[in-house]
């Protein structure tokens, strides 16, 4: 096995090494991923390989935490267009049907600067969650799930003040252990 090169994986320099035995053409097995020659032969490829295997990886972490999230109650003030407040005790999906959103659907995908996207398709009524491949290059199933409950915060409150940090913290607790993390030693990996 020759070494190719190393990519980050969860936050680890992890070695791409061209294994003549390998019949798939890329495969993470003993802490590397193993490429076959033909895959090797070609950046683009592979680049495109290291990205779909980062994709399906990541699909059910994000999948796990929306769930639970998604589904979690938490009690909110809503502000009605009146003026009147009324403070409930409800999940973010029974919150968005409140708000005439009938459903909270997830893309992975690339984005240059962005972890998180959530943006609302007025058309389908839906909250769309866009999440970025690279949180599997630099994060675990932890650091993404922070991500996720930022996202799903956000259908809550739309900005970043103190209300969207008081809804994150309910969503979830372990918010300042991975606040950031992509600031911290991302480009030594």
């Amino acid at each position: 096995m020759r070494v190719l090169g190393t990519v980050p994986y969860q936050g680890v320099r992890t070695e791409i090494v061209l294994d003549s035995k390998q019949w798939r053409s890329f495969r993470y097995r003993q802490k590397r991923f193993h490429v076959s020659a033909a895959l090797a032969e070609d950046q683009e490829k592979l680049l495109q390989a290291y990205r779909e295997f980062c994709k399906r990886k990541m699909r059910p972490i994000i999948e796990r935490h929306l769930r639970r999230l998604i589904n979690k109650k938490i009690t909110y003030e809503i502000t009605y267009t009146d003026g009147s407040t009324k403070r409930e005790r409800l999940s973010a999906r029974e919150y968005a049907l409140k708000i005439g959103i009938d459903d909270i659907v997830y893309e992975i995908g690339e984005f240059e600067s962005e972890w998180g996207i959530n943006q609302v398709d007025l058309k389908k009524k839906d909250f769309v969650l866009h999440f970025n491949v690279s949180l599997m290059t630099y994060g675990n199933a932890e650091r993404i799930g922070f991500v996720v409950a930022h996202e799903v915060a956000h259908i809550f409150e739309r900005g970043h003040d103190r209300a969207f940090e008081a809804v994150l913290s309910k969503l979830y607790s372990g918010k300042r252990k991975h606040e950031n993390f992509w600031d911290r030693g991302v480009s030594r990996v």
